[in-house]
Parts: structure tokens; sequence; C-alpha cells
């Protein structure tokens, strides 16, 4: 990787600024992670083939490599277990098997004993109960398994939706971004909703080591990280892929952005019921941008829930928004 310092020791390059030379020193590093990155996704392609072939089971789509190498051992071991389970029911019909044909052979052979013949039966009873427990016990094994792989794929998806969310707002809340107020609530809502889902459909959400952490990627239909051009070449957050669809960025005041003063946490007002002061609002447009900025980021609402329209309007009532100015 090309750094700083090896950039400095070339006395071609000693007229270039501090700023120069860290761009490039990160544009290295990155065009570094990209080509290393293919190497060791080829790697994990190759063992991920094998443990396939090994095991019957193809990776499930968005499992990193090596959980889906700890998931299979795992799953071996439970099967280990499961299976001297199995075997103890197969060692047990097998000896019922071989009662049951030793009874049969010496009734055939002539024996007319009726005590031996009602113990034949029983033990043919005892042998059809116990290969219906093998079956049940293969039954239920196989119905827990795919249960708890449905709940813990749900639960991923959860824990990723909610972060993708967070990310979004922050970065509206940390630029200062506002909607264009011609669009209805309820309707931006639903569209902004929408343009998320075809977000999702396009990059496929995944999770890499950073810095001993898991960092939020997205990946392309290659199976590539998307990058930001925008940033260095590092990969693009939720928010960056976001603000670059036409839709989303169409319904944003470009007018205000950079320019919102931000919520306020003095004395109350209206009723007293929300902590947000806005005597500062000359209109309501100032009024919803600040009740806006104070839901998002001191009640932990998004944009996205359902339950910000209800909280935005409530807010409005109690300082009486409504008998201020529009604009």
């Amino acid at each position: 990787m090309l750094t700083k310092e090896v950039l400095k020791s070339s006395t071609v390059l000693q007229v270039l600024t501090e700023e120069q030379l860290a761009a490039i020193e990160a544009l290295s590093r990155n065009d570094e992670e990209v080509t290393i990155g293919k190497k060791v996704k080829e790697i994990h392609d190759r063992y991920d083939q094998d443990i396939e072939q090994l095991t019957g089971l193809k990776k499930p789509d968005g499992v990193k490599s090596y959980e889906n190498l700890k998931t299979q051992m795992k799953g071996l071991l439970q099967k280990a277990e499961a299976g001297s389970e199995v075997e103890v029911l197969k060692s047990q019909i097998s000896t019922l098997q071989t009662e049951a044909t030793n009874l049969k052979n010496q009734i055939e052979s002539g024996s007319t004993d009726t005590a031996l013949k009602s113990e034949l039966q029983s033990v043919k009873q005892q042998l059809n109960d116990k290969e219906s427990e093998l079956n049940t016990f293969k039954t239920n094994f196989e119905s827990e398994k795919e249960t708890l792989q449905k709940e813990l794929e749900t639960a991923r998806q959860k824990s990723t939706i909610s972060e993708i969310n967070r990310t979004i707002d922050s970065h509206f809340i940390e630029k200062k971004m506002n909607f264009k107020t011609t669009i209805p609530e309820s309707m931006r809502l639903r569209m902004l909703e929408v343009e998320k889902n075809e977000m999702l459909k396009e990059y496929k959400p995944d999770y890499i080591e950073s810095n001993g952490s898991q960092k939020l990627i997205f990946r392309n239909q290659e199976g590539e990280i998307v990058r930001s051009k925008e940033n260095l070449n590092e990969p693009a957050t939720a928010a960056d892929l976001f603000l670059k669809r036409t839709v989303v960025s169409d319904m944003l005041d470009k007018g205000r952005e950079q320019n919102g003063s931000g919520s306020g946490s003095g004395n109350g007002s209206g009723n007293g019921q929300t902590n947000l002061d806005l005597s500062n609002a000359k209109n309501q447009v100032e009024a919803d941008d600040l009740i806006r900025q104070h839901i998002l980021k001191n009640e932990g609402i998004a944009r996205t829930d359902p339950n910000f329209a209800e909280r935005h309007k409530e807010i409005r009532t109690e300082n009486n928004v409504a008998n201020m100015d529009v604009r």
C-alpha cells in the first residue's frame, strides 16, 4: 500500500500537499482492500463448495462463509449427538427383529404353544412401536431445525432493517436535510418505504469486520462491495445509496439543506408535555422543521415509522402551531 511516508520518500512527489498525500494513501488502501477482497472471496467460494459437497447443504444467501462453516460444524455435532439416539433405536429394532424371526421359526417348525404365539405378537408390536418412534424422532428433528433456521433469519433481517433506518435518519439529522412541505406526510412516508424496499432489492446488506466490530455494507448483484466514489472509495452507507435514488432526491427541499436551526431543549412549551422550545420559530414551516428534528434526534422515532406522523401531530397541537403564520 502507498503510505504518506512512502510517497514522501520520492523526490518527484515531494511537491504534493498533506491533503493530496492523504487522499492518495486512502485511495491506495481502498484499492488494496478491493483486490484482497476479491481474492478472499475466491478462497471462501472454494471452501463453501467443499462444505456443500461434504454436507449436501448450500450456503444460505447473506451468510458469511466462516459463519456457514461454524453452523455446519455445529449441525454435524448435533447430528452426531442425535445419531447416538438413532443408533440406540436401530439396535433395539435389530434385536426385536432377530427375536421375532426366532419365534416365527419355532412356530413354523411345529410348535403350537399358545404362549409362544402370544409372545411373537408382542414382539411384533414392540417392533412396530420402535420403528414408529424412530420415524417420529427424525420428523421432529427436521421440523425443529427448519423452524429455528427461519426464526434466526427473521431476527437477522429485522436487526439489519433497524440499523439501515438508524443510519439514514442519523444522516438526515447530521446534514439537517428536509423534505418539501408540499408533499403530504402520509404520502412521503409511503414513498420513502417503497424506495427503501427497492434499494434493498438492488443491493444486498452484509456485514464485514472493521476495527473489531461488525460494519454494515452493501453488495451488488455480482457480490462485490458497493463503494462511494465521493468518499475515497469507502464502502457506501445506507444513506449514500438511499439519497442517490431519484425519487428521494426529488423529495428533498434543496433550499433548506444545511440551514436547519436544530431542536431546542429549553423549559418546554404549550401544556408542557413535550420538552421542546418553539419560541424562535417565526412560522409554521420553521416550527415543523424543529418538531421533526426533535422527534428524530430526541425521541428516536424514524421517519418511516407509522408513529412519526402521529407524534408530529401531537406536538403541533400542544404548541398551537396551526395558529402561527404559514410562512
